[in-house]
């Protein structure tokens, strides 16, 4: 797992029964071994911290990165873990936020992963065995499969400092600059798929991993696999079907592979020929996808445990097992397409390749039924921005129900049941005696939103939803604040900034204002057209569909005002 719960006390079923007895490095300054320690045995409910003189030693909580000197060429960041029940993804996890850290401070890095875990005696597995450690491959776990990320060499004349088990914990859970692989920490109240937030976290990652740089040999396994196996057999539609012992707390319930049939199913109606890549923890999960598509399901032979491979002590290949998910994320990277749940080991597939952001589906929040299935008809090349099969998981997933009715064409004078096809210049209209005074502000009635913190479009399209209602309830919508976007030289600092007042003249502030709230799960569940159909847009509108009608809102609330204009 990437995060301890307060639930997570029991001991897995795949815990270490043996001690281990390594080196452990000092965890301040000089890279010098200290006494050799064992690696903690993992805690139960009734013990609930791991005991002080196992693991490796903590760093001290002294905020040593507060006091560098102005010079610190020879000063920098000792990477460390500090549970031993972290997946492969999590250390890779923990090393690219930590380099982050090293350089907005200004050091170096080095990555110290040893035989033990940092016992901070914060979690049940502190100081806890690194179950991918393996003496006959190095003492450095790091380097089993990776590149040094800098040129820094312990003992060396460099400064090494590590950070305290709980400010890896901060880090990893709360950070401003640190990558989130899915909703926990500070987001774990989110819901749903958050196209924004995923984009943002896929590209940061992304920018991190030019520090991270794979062995020759796993870069050889790669290609010779993709090249036997996948190269000629185009498309490749990469599926990560993540079982075993994924936590319903961290990251969600098992997503079973019948719920995948669906997608590959569209998939092949538009790709005959394609082949299916299969990378999962579960023997159960392939042989269920070998039994339905057959020689399609092309997997490694990997070592796989209904308890989870790194957890199954009769497995004992540690170097192995670690080798196994990297190689299967790597080819994941390389899909034409991308299925996958919440899982870090999908997210570093795109995080490798971002061009999988727009060509993947999440099936952790989107679950499909018969009738609301992804279109994969675009794609025609490998490669090809063409390719683009699906917009995002959050839009193009149900773009049936975006578009306009069936039968019906985009002629803007299309006459259906008699009446006249509704324009832009009909909506607008509407709008406008809406926002006037004499609806909704002149009964004093106007409503407000606060925009949630993203980017400028992201931020923008937050209107909609209390636009939406505003214009089906009949009120009208005072300008929301951009104040992250404006500054002093405009005074108001909300939307009309760049764009003309939503509102009337008699919106002012002695108007009474009904807050819609965009935190409000309830509120947003009900201005939801995945949820709640067409019955959001006015019936007058309805037979354009839900893309026209949202596209004509954000329109109108972007009219330029005189100065952008300009």
């Amino acid at each position: 797992s990437l995060l301890w719960t307060a639930t997570g006390w029991d001991r897995p079923a795949g815990e270490p029964e043996e001690s281990i007895r390594v080196p452990t490095q000092a965890s301040t300054t000089s890279g010098e071994l200290s006494k050799v320690r064992e690696c903690c045995r993992w805690v139960g409910a009734t013990e609930r911290q791991p005991r002080r003189d196992c693991g490796a030693a903590d760093a001290p909580e002294h905020g040593w990165w507060r006091a560098l000197p102005r010079n610190r060429s020879r000063h920098a960041l000792r990477i460390q873990m500090n549970h031993g029940s972290a997946g492969f993804f999590a250390y890779v996890l923990f090393a690219i936020n930590q380099i982050a850290f090293a350089r907005k401070h200004g050091i170096g890095a080095h990555v110290d992963y040893g035989a033990c875990t940092v016992n901070g005696r914060d979690h049940y597995a502190s100081g806890g065995a690194n179950l991918y450690h393996s003496p006959a491959h190095g003492a450095n776990m790091w380097e089993q499969y990776f590149q040094p990320v800098s040129d820094v060499v312990p003992g060396a004349g460099h400064v090494l400092h590590a950070l305290p088990s709980k400010a890896l914990w901060k880090l990893h859970q709360r950070g401003d600059d640190s990558v989130f692989a899915y909703y926990y920490g500070v987001h774990s109240a989110k819901r749903g798929y958050d196209e924004a937030w995923y984009r943002s976290m896929r590209l940061r990652a992304h920018g991190l991993l030019k520090h991270v740089s794979l062995k020759p040999h796993v870069q050889d396994a790669v290609d010779d696999f993709w090249r036997r196996e996948l190269a000629a057999r185009w498309p490749v539609l990469g599926l990560h079907v993540r079982g075993t012992d994924k936590d319903p707390a961290i990251g969600g319930s098992i997503v079973p592979p019948r719920s995948y049939a669906p997608h590959i199913d569209s998939y092949l109606a538009s790709h005959p020929n394609a082949t299916l890549f299969v990378a999962t923890d579960s023997p159960a999960a392939l042989q269920w996808m070998r039994q339905r598509y057959g020689a399609r399901v092309v997997a490694r032979e990997a070592l796989r445990s209904e308890g989870n491979a790194f957890l199954d002590t009769r497995l004992r290949d540690n170097y192995r097992k670690g080798l196994d998910v990297l190689l299967d994320a790597l080819l994941l990277s390389r899909c034409d397409f991308l299925l996958k749940s919440s899982s870090a080991v999908g997210e570093f597939a795109i995080y490798w390749s971002p061009r999988l952001h727009e060509r993947s589906i999440d099936l952790q929040y989107e679950p499909i039924s018969a009738v609301t299935r992804p279109s994969f008809a675009g794609q025609t090349g490998r490669g090809s921005e063409d390719s683009l099969c699906v917009e995002n998981a959050d839009f193009m997933l149900r773009e049936l129900e975006h578009l306009p009715m069936a039968g019906q064409t985009s002629s803007a004078k299309r006459v259906t049941g008699g009446a006249s096809w509704p324009s832009r210049s009909d909506l607008f209209s509407l709008l406008a005696r809406v926002q006037s005074s004499g609806a909704g502000c002149g009964h004093g009635e106007a409503a407000t939103t606060t925009l949630l913190p993203a980017g400028f479009f992201s931020t923008l399209h937050g209107v909609l939803k209390p636009l939406a209602h505003a214009v089906r309830s009949g009120t009208a919508l005072r300008t929301p604040s951009l104040a992250a976007f404006t500054g002093p030289s405009c005074r108001a600092r909300d939307l009309s900034c760049f764009f003309e007042r939503m509102e009337g003249e008699l919106c002012g502030s002695g108007a009474q204002h009904n807050h819609l709230d965009l935190e409000d799960e309830g509120f947003v569940r009900d201005e939801s057209f995945s949820l709640q159909g067409p019955k959001l847009i006015p019936v007058a509108f309805r037979s354009r569909g839900w893309f026209w009608y949202t596209s004509q809102l954000l329109s109108w609330v972007m009219r330029p005002n005189a100065t952008l204009a300009a």
